[in-house]
């Protein structure tokens, strides 16, 4: 039985490719991600909630595997997506969407992360801490490429850990 990894996950990018991300880079599951050929996870997108942040709600209806991982899965029932800013270069519009509750089997895998944000055209902040064996962790993609993949011990975990019960 493998300790977890537990976190938070932040993705950010023009909206299609959010939507394509969650559409295409999350799989539903049982729980295990071994025992069942895993099924497309279904996007459910209220246009009717589109405020006036452009705010966009997606539904899970159930803990969903992320792609390519061996074990990592997101556990949260509604999803927001909020409008970031506008990129000058481009004046296309930046969305991000931050996933309080991601964990992994024994740490993140940093490969497989720039995998989804190179195939989904999205950049990806992971955070994560595991109290068992304590470490932190902190992987940072922007634009296809791998900008910190970094490991954190400390003397003291309970008193320098930013969540030191975290992860089990």
């Amino acid at each position: 039985m493998p300790n977890w990894c537990e976190g938070e996950l932040r993705v950010r990018g023009p909206l299609q490719n959010l939507l394509n991300f969650f559409q295409y880079g999350l799989r539903l599951t049982d729980h295990t991600g071994w025992s069942r050929p895993f099924k497309l996870f279904p996007v459910r997108i209220d246009t009717s909630c589109f405020g006036p942040d452009d705010e966009i709600y997606i539904s899970i209806r159930d803990t969903c595997w992320v792609k390519g991982s061996s074990r990592a899965f997101v556990d949260n029932d509604e999803i927001t997506i909020y409008k970031h800013k506008t990129d000058p270069e481009t004046e296309q519009d930046i969305y991000y969407v931050t996933i309080p509750t991601i964990r992994q089997a024994w740490s993140f895998e940093a490969d497989t992360y720039l995998e989804l944000a190179r195939t989904f055209g999205v950049d990806i902040k992971l955070w994560g801490s595991m109290c068992f064996q304590e470490f932190e962790q902190e992987i940072v993609i922007e634009k296809g490429e791998l900008v910190r993949n970094e490991e954190h011990e400390y003397d003291d975990w309970v008193w320098e850990s930013r969540f030191p019960t975290n992860g089990y």
